[in-house]
């Protein structure tokens, strides 16, 4: 999901790769072919180490039932990969849509109906949540899910995430800030370096007297996260 905070995690990943890791953003387009393509060709390469290439495909605010579309049957760059859902707890995945505006705010609770992406923004948050949890099972590989929030905060978390994905356990603590999408949609891009010193674990108290934050925050999203982080 955008303003899930997958960037700075993919980022995180690509340092921890053996071998040389490529990310394709956002890839939503050339699915009927059997094949992922980059949103406006956003290629990146996140370290030139020697070795096997490592591919990271992201995909933003598309449903799980959507992608059960990518079966690895079909699609070759998904052979030997594995599907990571990254969660944001919803009260601050919320509060960081409404604050960055555009596409990300006027498509919470209704549907985009471009690409993909066919339902609001908030149904397929859920839709996310869902997967995680085992409720559904669109995805067609293996997968495993991380929580944002525990990820920033928490280096015993930190280690268990890279232990389960095989990557180099490099000690320390996030500091960069991804470009995509702008930065931080609370302080853009003037803590990279120094991510840790953000305060983004608390985004949603500046919105506690927001209208639409108060109106599209609902207990299913605050139940299902909490469920989450009991088996994360």
């Amino acid at each position: 999901m955008g303003r899930s905070g997958h960037h700075a995690i993919i980022d995180w990943i690509g340092e921890r790769c053996y071998g040389e890791a490529v990310h394709y953003n956002n890839v939503i387009r050339g699915w009927e072919y059997g094949e992922l393509i980059p949103n406006k060709n956003k290629v990146r390469k996140l370290n030139n180490s020697d070795g096997k290439e490592n591919s990271i495909y992201s995909i933003e605010d598309v449903p799980a039932d959507e992608m059960e579309k990518l079966d690895p049957y079909y699609f070759n760059q998904l052979k030997n990969t594995v599907a990571i859902i990254v969660i944001r707890d919803p009260r601050n995945w919320l509060a960081s849509s409404i604050k960055i505006g555009g596409d990300a705010y006027n498509y919470l609770d209704k549907p985009i109906n471009k690409d993909r992406l066919y339902c609001s923004r908030i149904d397929a948050y859920k839709s996310h949540l869902h997967e995680a949890l085992g409720n559904t099972y669109n995805i067609k590989m293996p997968r495993t899910f991380v929580l944002y929030d525990k990820w920033f905060e928490c280096s015993e978390y930190r280690d268990i995430v890279s232990f389960r994905l095989g990557l180099i356990n490099i000690p320390g603590i996030p500091g960069k800030v991804s470009g995509f999408a702008g930065g931080s949609s609370f302080d853009k891009k003037r803590y990279d370096g120094k991510a840790n010193k953000m305060n983004v674990l608390t985004r949603y108290k500046s919105m506690a007297n927001n209208s639409d934050y108060k109106r599209l925050l609902d207990d299913e999203m605050i139940h299902s996260y909490l469920q989450l982080e009991k088996i994360a």
